[in-house]
């Protein structure tokens, strides 16, 4: 065999190579960025609750509650502008009555605060202190009485690993009112591949999309460390590590709420 004969197969053996790291690449790629698109939650087999993701633009434009509330999220070039809460009209059968609306305000690019507003009247606000990577370490809450904003006091988050293993309440003397204590699992939260902006606003509710990982357990605390409640979670997964149900068991055993995801 010639040197040129000899070259030309090992140009070809490369390109396979390559071609064939690109395809691995790629599915690595499709299965990372799975996006959520319904979450279905069942407590004790009496109620149900359907969520519904709404993308556009590879950004999360709305959250529906079936029958319940739709939330939407407007866009002001990569910020998110602000968040409007539709609640749903039996009689027009479409989300069209205006329950409230919250407005962000950034600083460098950073977001510094909102005001959540309800028929243009201001009830609430919120100034934020981020880690870098986006994430709540602490706010400070303040509610809009007697035309002014008094202090209603913090919420602090401690994390390990990217994800919250404790959030303590504080009144507007920065006691303590109560606090939450987490283990996680490590596979992949189901919300895992949204923009850092919308997991602050869904952070709780069941949602918990602050978190790298989910829940294993949780505990809640009253102001003197006292246990007030505790819950634990089981998981079924698919092949890509991420959930497809949780089941939520009370400290007495019983099965209290299960959830299922579906993913685009």
């Amino acid at each position: 065999m010639n040197k040129l004969n000899l070259l030309i197969i090992i140009l070809i053996g490369i390109t396979i190579l390559a071609c064939s790291s690109d395809d691995n690449n790629q599915n690595a790629f499709n299965q990372s960025q799975k996006l959520i698109k319904k979450i279905t939650v069942s407590q004790n087999d009496i109620s149900q609750s359907i969520l519904t993701f709404e993308y556009g633009n590879n950004k999360l434009v709305s959250l529906t509650n079936d029958l319940d509330r739709k939330t939407e999220y407007a866009y002001l070039g990569s910020q998110l502008d602000y968040e409007r809460i539709l609640e749903y009209n039996f009689q027009t059968e479409i989300y069209d009555l205006e329950y409230e609306q919250t407005d962000f305000e950034y600083e460098n690019n950073i977001l510094k605060s909102d005001v959540v507003t309800v028929n243009g009247n201001p009830i609430q606000k919120h100034d934020y202190f981020l880690q870098s990577s986006g994430k709540i370490v602490l706010y400070n809450f303040f509610n809009f009485t007697n035309n002014q904003w008094n202090s209603g006091g913090s919420r602090i988050f401690e994390y390990s690993y990217g994800n919250i293993i404790q959030e303590v309440q504080t009144d507007n003397t920065d006691a303590v009112v109560f606090k939450l204590q987490y283990t996680y699992d490590d596979k992949k939260h189901p919300l895992k591949n949204l923009d850092i902006q919308i997991k602050r606003r869904i952070w709780g509710y069941r949602l918990n999309a602050m978190n790298e990982n989910n829940i294993l357990s949780y505990a809640t605390y009253d102001e003197n460390n006292n246990l007030l409640s505790s819950f634990s979670y089981a998981y079924q997964y698919d092949a890509d590590g991420f959930p497809i149900e949780r089941e939520k068991t009370d400290s007495n055993g019983q099965v209290v709420e299960t959830i299922s995801y579906e993913y685009e």
